[in-house]
């Protein structure tokens, strides 16, 4: 399939409630369509709500935002969901909800971490932290008189002849052979839908399994309520050597031997007492495993055990979760459902959106991903598990779809209400400013409300520019003009955006003086300076572009192309042109003079401050300044 889309997308994801935090966020995505759009590119702008962003129109009006495209239709989220139905990527629960095995793609979504040099480090390690897993070792113990087993994945394969009890979760299959009475028990002992609790309750199933390494000895069946449906295969095996395990045993008076014994105890009398022990020690009671010293040894001849009597083997255990699709509606039979008798969820639907066009056509490249802190961890890895999932059938998915992201930090506070509870908003351009000028990208805003007024102050001043007299105006030399200027394009190329905006104040102090620095008639500067505010406040902008040139649209006015940020030691040197300061220039630490004249003659800044004149010399002042030296 060929894309449709425009090759470049700036993709922000929201919040249900929409609160500030959500609007720094999406302001944020706009600043970065806009300056795409200034290098020439036409980005889309998409906004994925987990409100289904029923009150877009709304928010572009609030926010001054771009304009939207329309959503995907839902044919996109059904055509994704029979793609992967006919490739076998989908599992069906119980219930006949459908989920996407993350489990199966965990190796190379691991690797692929590494790969994600755009994004902010924290959220890298989040990634890493959300798939990585537990190496152990899977566990199959025989149900007696019959060829089925449970299996179980543990840590601590090094402890099994210890087990006391194995656990299963209260949706684990194996409740389902149990009789009416035991099933009703089970359904009133965790009826509660609240978060999982390790309270220590259970239920005895009767049913016994045998010990993989004692083909006498069997250990009771229980259902717990610290096990989780969704870890290993929703089973697991206690021993003495974890302390949930140990109070799970003492509660429902099982008894525990003592597997391990600690250095300077007595393996003839030592005995497991109230407090689990989870350290290195000698083995005891334990068959081949005896006089084992450290964890990994003996971990390594319990497995090598296992896959000897084909009970088992090692076993990694990914965090990644499967991940839930869809859920058939009510009256449906799950067992001959089509994609068109379930319900997406929310997550499905926004890393669908992110993936293909309203056409069903893949979305080769987001630009730039922008996400609020809250929850992006469990989104972010969706969109990633989908991307995989269908790369791996031939689509034309990118594995990374995400190459670049932003997590923009959140707002403490909201905006007063009106008294008759509805919510009052500043002019768009003013909560933008006032939502981008006081801290930088990533870092908590604690909102106050005098932040609306400074950046009301900020605007009124830079829309009374074009009408400023000379007269009543201050001096201002047009090479304070270009420092500034050249500022504001450092700042915009480092995303500190929050610089930006203090450049415009001291530039909203020169007015109109004897060199008449902004007078549009005489120069290009008052041009320069809407040119580079349209990003942050468009509307006031736009509005100073029709008094200045009604015939010339704003984006056909040049400015200096981006260049993308680079992960690499820099510095910023001041940039002199004939011994004046005129702004700043970056380049690699430790640049040697040779390497400058390349820098300098492929800078965007330099070709706008110098007018196009050729340089005679340059002067180096290493890590410190350039002079440029003009004929």
């Amino acid at each position: 399939m060929s894309s449709k889309s425009e090759p470049i997308s700036v993709v922000t994801y929201g919040e249900k409630k929409q609160n500030l935090t959500h609007f720094r966020q999406l302001i944020y995505a706009d600043i970065a369509v806009r300056i795409l759009r200034a290098q020439g590119k036409k980005p889309n702008l998409n906004i994925h709500s987990c409100d289904g962003c029923s009150n877009l129109e709304n928010l572009t009006g609030i926010l001054g935002l771009v304009p939207v495209p329309p959503q995907p239709a839902n044919e996109v989220a059904v055509y994704v969901f029979n793609t992967l139905k006919s490739n076998d990527l989908l599992k069906t629960d119980s219930n006949g909800a459908i989920s996407v095995d993350a489990n199966a793609f965990a190796e190379e979504l691991l690797a692929g971490v590494d790969a994600l040099s755009k994004w902010p480090k924290d959220a890298v390690n989040a990634q890493r932290r959300s798939i990585e897993g537990s190496r152990g070792a899977r566990v199959h113990f025989p149900i007696p008189n019959s060829s089925q087993t449970i299996p179980v994945f543990t840590t601590r394969p090094d402890t099994l002849f210890g087990a006391i009890f194995v656990a299963v979760s209260s949706v684990h299959p194996i409740v389902t052979t149990l009789n009416d009475a035991l099933q009703e028990e089970i359904a009133r002992t965790f009826d509660d839908t609240g978060p999982r609790e390790t309270s220590g309750r259970g239920v005895d199933t009767g049913l016994r399994v045998t010990h993989p390494f004692d083909n006498s000895r069997t250990i009771p069946v229980w259902v717990a309520d610290f096990v989780d449906e969704t870890y290993g295969w929703g089973a697991l095996f206690g021993g003495p050597c974890d302390q949930r395990d140990l109070d799970f045993a003492r509660r429902h008076e099982l008894e525990a031997m003592p597997v391990v014994c600690p250095p300077g105890e007595d393996p003839d009398t030592f005995q497991v007492g109230d407090k689990a022990y989870t350290g290195e020690g000698v083995r005891i009671n334990s068959g081949f495993l005896n006089g084992s010293r450290t964890i990994d040894e003996a971990t390594t001849l319990a497995i090598d055990r296992l896959e000897s009597l084909a009970l088992g083997g090692g076993a990694i255990q990914y965090r990644s979760r499967d991940w839930v699709i869809a859920t058939p509606k009510q009256d449906v039979d799950p067992k001959h459902a089509e994609a068109e008798d379930f319900v997406f969820s929310m997550s499905f639907c926004l890393a669908v959106s992110l993936l293909f066009d309203g056409a069903c056509e893949p979305v080769q490249t987001h630009a730039l991903h922008v996400s609020s802190a809250e929850g992006y961890v469990r989104h972010l890895l969706d969109v990633r598990v989908l991307a995989h999932a269908l790369n791996s059938v031939g689509l034309a998915i990118n594995k990374e779809p995400i190459p670049e992201l932003l997590i923009t930090g959140a707002v403490a506070g909201e905006i007063d209400l009106r008294e008759d509870g509805s919510q009052t908003f500043p002019e768009p351009d003013t909560i933008r400013i006032a939502l981008l000028a006081n801290i930088a990208v990533g870092r908590v805003l604690n909102w106050q409300e005098p932040y609306i007024h400074t950046a009301d102050r900020l605007l009124s001043k830079l829309a009374q520019l074009p009408s400023t007299s000379v007269d009543d105006a201050a001096d201002a030399k047009p090479t304070d003009v270009d420092g500034k200027l050249s500022d504001i394009l450092n700042a915009y190329r480092n995303g500190a955006y929050h610089k930006a905006i203090s450049f415009f104040h001291e530039l909203s102090k020169m007015k109109s003086g004897k060199n008449k620095c902004f007078d549009v008639d005489q120069n290009r500067y008052l041009k320069d300076v809407t040119k580079l505010l349209e990003p942050i406040a468009p509307r006031t902008a736009n509005s100073l572009w029709a008094t200045l040139s009604p015939d010339e649209p704003i984006e056909n006015y040049r400015w200096p192309r981006f260049v993308a940020n680079q992960e690499e030691d820099v510095c910023d040197l001041i940039l002199m042109i004939n011994g004046k300061k005129r702004g700043s220039i970056r380049v690699p630490s430790g640049a040697e003079e040779s390497d400058l004249e390349s820098l300098i003659s492929q800078s965007d800044t330099v070709e706008y401050l110098t007018k196009g004149q050729p340089i005679a010399r340059i002067v180096h002042v290493p890590n410190r300044l350039i002079n440029l030296v003009l004929r």
